[in-house]
Parts: C-alpha cells; sequence; structure tokens
C-alpha cells in the first residue's frame, strides 16, 4: 500500500480502514471514510452538491469507483457524512 498524503501509509491509521456503508443497496467497504468524512467537514462546507463532489472525489483516490455508479457513491457518501454528525463522531 503507498503512502497517502502526509507519507504515513494508511494502513497504520485505524481512521483509514474500511468501513462498510450500503450504496444502491449493497454493502461496500470504504477505506479511510471516517478520515474523509473528518476531513471535509473540517473545510466548512455548506451547500450539500460542493460536499457531495468533495466526498467522491476523496475517497476515489483510495477506493475504485465504478464510473456508472458516482451518483449512488455520492448520495451515501453525503448521508454518511450526515449521519457523522448528528451520531456524535463529528471531527474535533
Amino acid at each position: 500500500m503507498s503512502p497517502n498524503i502526509d507519507g504515513v501509509c494508511p494502513c497504520m491509521n485505524p481512521n483509514a480502514l474500511p468501513r462498510r456503508i450500503i450504496i444502491g443497496g449493497r454493502e461496500v467497504g470504504i477505506a479511510g471514510l471516517d478520515e474523509i468524512i473528518k476531513a471535509v467537514r473540517n473545510l466548512n462546507l455548506s451547500d450539500e452538491e460542493q460536499i457531495k463532489e468533495e466526498l467522491l472525489e476523496r475517497v476515489k483516490k483510495r477506493n475504485w469507483v465504478p464510473d456508472e455508479a458516482k451518483k449512488k457513491y455520492a448520495e451515501a457518501l453525503l448521508s454518511e457524512y450526515h449521519k457523522s454528525a448528528q451520531s456524535g463522531k463529528r471531527a474535533r
């Protein structure tokens, strides 16, 4: 596995481990999802389309996203983004 942006192998970061979410009715493992959500939350974006775009672009850097499923991924990622805020997992 290659190092991420800060030079640390993602396998050494527990926040970068895959988390399973439902996308288009199927369970999919997304590597680094919690870390990605935290980073996007720290951007303080208010527009939901911008949030979806940012989440999807960051997820695509670590995970394969089929072209035909990008919209489903974006919607599912936005849902997880909102769930994380409601469940108290909000980035500090």
